[in-house]
């Protein structure tokens, strides 16, 4: 069996514009439910790396530090590389962990 097609780009893109929208507007939950129903689509999703980054920072700002730092850490582990993956540490840096404090460069 074939694997489901990729939604156009324009879909995703409202639906990330869509959770974006929420969270500048602080209604969190909302964000929330729209990157749920993001990810319940079907077939490969171009920007999950974005999708997950929006995720992060609206655990962030609902207060739910620990599951948003779990998730950045899973996405650097599968995402090394991606160019991504600094803004994703960048989210959940603690007070004192800044990048000197890691090793680079503030």
């Amino acid at each position: 069996m074939a694997a489901p097609p990729a939604p156009p780009l324009s879909v995703e893109v409202a639906a990330l514009d869509a959770a974006r929208a929420a969270l500048a507007s602080g209604d969190v939950p909302s964000a929330l439910r729209q990157l749920d129903a993001f990810d319940a689509r079907t077939g490969p999703k171009r920007l999950a790396g974005e999708a997950t980054l929006l995720r992060i920072e609206a655990l962030l700002r609902a207060g739910q530090r620990g599951r948003a730092a779990d998730l950045a850490r899973r996405f650097v582990e599968q995402n090394p590389d991606s160019p991504l993956a600094d803004r994703a540490r960048a989210l959940t840096a603690g007070p004192t962990d800044s990048p000197a404090d890691r090793g680079g460069s503030p």
